[in-house]
């Protein structure tokens, strides 16, 4: 008691002291910033979940709740029931809550079986590449944060049938092979799942042998009390027990709140949380300009005066009118940065589900304090209508995707929930400059293609009669300013990210612009040369393998508009 008036009085005196010179509140703050250093802050831990499903593909909406509810870094699911060639219940996960990746192992040639490992996408994940087991199913991953690796192997154990033709002894001498290697490995070691051992039983022959291995590597197994409504201990969570580095884990604790036979098992790790990554944009607000606005802005534009003594080159002409778009657009609608923290993100999940869901918790509560068959009848209700809420709220929100959707983005939500189609976002390789990127696709084809050629300097080439042209193109006929103005305003106002301003607003004052475009589009071919500021490849890359005339002349202000001016002049 006498330290904290003491420093309470120290507080004061810094305080006073600091008065005449700083005001009372910088003084705190200095004095705080003094006090904070050198301390660590806390970091948040990683919380885990375990369960056999027995199929998740009618389990979608369940699945995610409780990935919410509980703030879940890293949710195992064994019994996935996803084939081999049916990916659809991975895409409407991801469809359905964002921020996670599924590192899974379906069951191959046989239905049933399968494992997954949901893990937020934040961590640095690897995949070890340890072979396959007849005897179970596993899937393997490290996990690094803060240069700490945790090595994770998800297991799940079929039980002896004669389909699989697997006895205990087999999964026995397998498991103890495996473990053999995972001991040694480095870092910590969780390995968790589905074993179909009664380790509760401590006189079952198989869940004697079972903890004799377990004690002879060193390992310690953490659940207690029933995960399957038979009354068995069968889903279990492994870590190291006396050899460092031990990975502490703490909390572990089942409950009802899935819909499965088997219990979810929850527990906590001293594994760090690794902040959430952010995205930083350059957003405009479009929508806040207004047409005549526009319109005045673009006529009290003052042009850059030229000094070439022979006329504006088309260089300059394509400068001079994408630097006035993009100061008319700084002066309308100014560029911001925006920070977006990449959270989980499950937009469907609403404070309505959230109170279902704590009823259903009270009612679980309940039928644990007085384990009466009404209890459990009325628990399992609730949790039944929780779920179907929850599965009803899921497909509303998609199905109001769909609706809203625009014929061009009507296919792309499809894909995103059907799985259908891959994403191109993920097969482009890391990189931090688009453009340079792009430039490097471009180097790396161009200097294929100049290897080709070199070895083709010792072939001969082969005679062949003279073939003159039958065609010949002396002339174009220059665009007129009706002509452009026409065909602009038909076209569809598809715009590119490289455009200073959008097509949309292009056609609100094309009156005003359309000289501009014109002027370049005549005067290019007059010269016979395309604006060097066009020639960067991540214009090519941009607007696809379409066409290489449109490619190398997509104007400002899109590739589309310019298009059409040529399409005009190179009419006969």
């Amino acid at each position: 008691m006498q330290s904290n008036q003491s420093q309470q009085q120290y507080v004061f005196k810094v305080s006073y002291q600091s008065v005449e010179r700083h005001s009372v509140r910088d003084s705190l703050v200095a004095y705080l910033n003094r006090s904070m250093e050198g301390l660590e802050v806390p970091s948040i831990t990683a919380t885990f979940s375990l369960w056999n499903a027995r199929s998740i593909n009618n389990k979608i909406a369940a699945l995610c709740s409780s990935i919410v509810e509980n703030d879940t870094d890293i949710f195992a699911v064994t019994e996935t029931w996803i084939g081999e060639h049916r990916q659809c219940a991975v895409s409407e996960f991801k469809a359905s809550l964002s921020g996670y990746n599924v590192y899974q192992r379906p069951r191959a040639n046989r239905k049933g079986g399968g494992v997954a490992l949901i893990i937020r996408s934040d961590y640095k994940v690897k995949k070890m590449n340890s072979g396959l087991f007849k005897s179970f199913e596993h899937v393997d991953l490290t996990v690094t944060v803060n240069d700490v690796t945790t090595r994770i192997v998800l297991i799940y154990r079929p039980p002896p049938s004669r389909t699989n033709g697997c006895k205990t002894v087999d999964f026995l001498v397998e498991f103890a092979s495996f473990l053999e290697v995972l001991v040694i490995s480095p870092g910590r070691l969780i390995i968790l799942g589905d074993f179909n051992i009664h380790v509760d039983n401590a006189t079952n022959g198989d869940a004697l042998k079972f903890h004799d291995l377990l004690c002879s590597m060193n390992l310690v197994q953490l659940v207690r009390g029933s995960t399957h409504a038979s009354g068995h201990t069968l889903d279990l969570v492994i870590t190291r027990s006396i050899e460092s580095p031990i990975c502490t884990i703490s909390d572990v604790t089942n409950d009802n709140s899935l819909p499965s036979d088997h219990s979810l098992i929850k527990f906590i790790t001293d594994i760090s949380r690794p902040h959430a990554t952010k995205t930083t944009r350059v957003i405009r607000n479009i929508r806040s300009i207004r047409s005549d606005q526009l319109v005045e802005a673009i006529k009290k534009y003052k042009p850059v005066d030229s000094d070439d003594e022979y006329g504006i080159s088309v260089d300059t002409l394509s400068v001079n009118f994408g630097k006035k778009l993009s100061d008319v657009m700084d002066m309308l609608a100014p560029a911001k940065k925006k920070v977006i923290v990449n959270k989980a993100r499950a937009p469907w999940y609403t404070d309505e589900l959230r109170l279902l869901r704590n009823n259903v918790r009270r009612l679980e509560r309940a039928w644990l304090s007085s384990p009466l068959e009404i209890n459990k009848q009325i628990f399992h209700g609730a949790r039944t209508s929780y779920h179907d809420e929850c599965e009803r709220a899921k497909t509303q929100y998609h199905r109001s995707r769909i609706q809203s959707a625009n014929t061009r983005k009507l296919f792309a939500v499809v894909d995103e929930i059907t799985g259908d189609k891959k994403s191109t976002g993920a097969i482009l390789p890391k990189h931090n400059d688009p453009q340079q990127m792009a430039q490097d696709f471009s180097d790396f084809f161009c200097g294929k293609i100049r290897k080709l050629r070199d070895t083709f300097h010792d072939v001969t080439k082969p005679s062949l009669p003279p073939c003159p042209p039958s065609h010949s193109f002396s002339n174009f006929k220059p665009i007129t300013r009706d002509d452009a103005t026409k065909r602009i305003s038909a076209m569809n106002s598809k715009s590119s990210a490289l455009d200073p301003m959008p097509t949309q607003l292009v056609k609100l004052c094309l009156p005003e612009l359309v000289d501009d475009l014109v002027n370049i589009a005549n005067t290019s071919f007059e010269a016979g040369t395309v604006p060097r500021r066009h020639k960067r490849a991540l214009r090519a890359f941009a607007v696809g393998l379409q066409s290489s005339l449109l490619k190398a002349l997509g104007s400002i202000p899109g590739p589309i508009i310019f298009g059409v001016l040529i399409d005009d002049i190179c009419k006969i």
